[in-house]
């Protein structure tokens, strides 16, 4: 599972709480900023190249407004501000860390605003006061087009207020003038401020909505590829695998290995232990066989020694199946007819090991299996006859007596055998 998963139940909590904070949980909110750098990655050219142009478009503004400081508010548009806006271009391209990014737009935004502010100061009339409004459309720009959070916005916002009020009564405006601009300016601190809260808590909750619906999506592809008792792969996963299987290696020459897994007297283990009994009892013999597959421990303290190479062939691994009733199917690729007649007799002699009771048993007195064997190549066998010989090596090994597995695996003194699995 993803470093970034969050159980259905901690969604659901959080997309019902009206009152949540624009925080998630470290691994949720790690995953929406890897969405973000993803979306602002892709759209920072526009974002900023357009935001760039706008910017430096308000030089016109300079030229006819103010002309005696024209040549101040170019030098600081197109050296200082513009510059710095193509450089957080190039950043979001890069993956720079976020908040080096995030603090770069702020920064831009404070520059933008201290421009527009200087070129006011230094002058006055009808004009200056007219050309402060233009601060006015910075702030608002900042918090609805810049790639900000809304906290950063915010304290940003607070700060651009502040540098505007400062140099609006320092200035030579009149009063009316100063109080009009402060008013305009605090009505678009307080609407955007709040518009941007609304857009990330939206965004949020999208988020938050999407990931819901992919846990619901990954559970619902779980349970239609997985046994609800044993937590196996089913036979709709098997028939998937294989049909992999043998569409890559179909030419190949490379071997298939099919392991049929029968409980011995199983229904006699019902019949005295009750049902119940006989759901965990298959827990048990599925968990040796998922352990095997692994390559982990085995339950009960099983034998040493590793687990199965990871799957010979491309576009499949190893597979344990519940495949019916007390029925198990392990799709072992890669593995030729006498390793994969080992791996069935380690996966034995570790059921063994479980000692499960079973006294009605007719072989032991605790539970055992019976195993078939067959292994062959995807160009001499199709899927469904490799199983079927595998299922009559199963009833070959029932009819000798059952626990044990046929074809009979070879000695490790056997001189062909290399021995890959122990």
């Amino acid at each position: 599972m993803e470093i970034y998963a969050a159980s259905l139940d901690e969604l659901e909590a959080l997309i019902a709480n009206p009152r949540r904070d624009l925080t998630f949980p470290k691994a949720l909110e790690a995953r929406l900023q890897e969405q973000r750098d993803d979306i602002w990655a892709r759209r920072s050219i526009f974002t900023m190249l357009r935001g760039m142009l706008i910017y430096d478009l308000f030089e016109i503004t300079d030229i006819f407004f103010l002309p005696h400081t024209a040549c101040l508010a170019a030098v600081l548009r197109l050296l200082v501000v513009s510059p710095m806006m193509l450089g957080i271009f190039f950043a979001y391209r890069r993956r720079l860390p976020f908040w080096l990014l995030e603090a770069a737009a702020a920064a831009i935004t404070v520059m933008m605003m201290l421009q527009t502010l200087v070129v006011f100061w230094l002058n006055s009339g009808v004009n200056a006061d007219v050309y402060l409004t233009a601060a006015v459309t910075i702030l608002i720009v900042a918090n609805l087009h810049f790639p900000i959070r809304f906290k950063v916005s915010f304290g940003t916002s607070l700060l651009l207020l502040g540098m505007f009020m400062l140099a609006v009564f320092t200035s030579v405006a009149p009063l009316p003038v100063k109080v009009m601009d402060t008013m305009f300016m605090m009505a678009a601190f307080q609407g955007t401020a709040v518009a941007k809260y609304k857009l990330e808590y939206f965004e949020r909750e999208a988020f938050l909505r999407a990931r819901r619906d992919e846990v619901l999506r990954d559970m619902a592809k779980a349970a239609a590829e997985h046994d609800a008792l044993t937590g196996l792969a089913n036979r709709r996963q098997l028939t998937q695998r294989m049909a992999a299987i043998w569409s890559e290696t179909a030419g190949s020459g490379a071997p298939v290995a099919v392991v049929m897994v029968d409980v011995d007297c199983f229904k006699l283990y019902n019949d005295q232990y009750g049902h119940p009994a006989g759901d965990r009892c298959l827990k048990r013999v599925a968990g040796v066989l998922a352990a095997i597959m692994r390559g982990g421990g085995l339950p009960g303290g099983g034998l040493p020694g590793g687990g199965l190479p990871g799957g010979g062939l491309p576009g499949g691994g190893n597979l344990a199946i519940r495949y019916g009733g007390e029925e198990f199917l392990m799709l072992l690729p890669g593995l030729t007819l006498p390793e994969a007649c080992q791996v069935a007799e380690r996966v034995r002699r570790n059921i063994e090991v479980l000692a499960i009771p079973h006294e009605n048993s007719q072989i032991a007195r605790v539970v055992t299996a019976s195993f078939g064997v067959m292994a062959g190549a995807a160009k001499d066998y199709s899927a469904e006859a490799l199983i079927a010989e595998a299922d009559a090596a199963l009833y070959e090994a029932k009819r000798r007596g059952r626990n044990q597995v046929s074809p009979p695996p070879r000695t490790p003194e056997a001189p062909k055998l290399k021995l890959v699995i122990c």
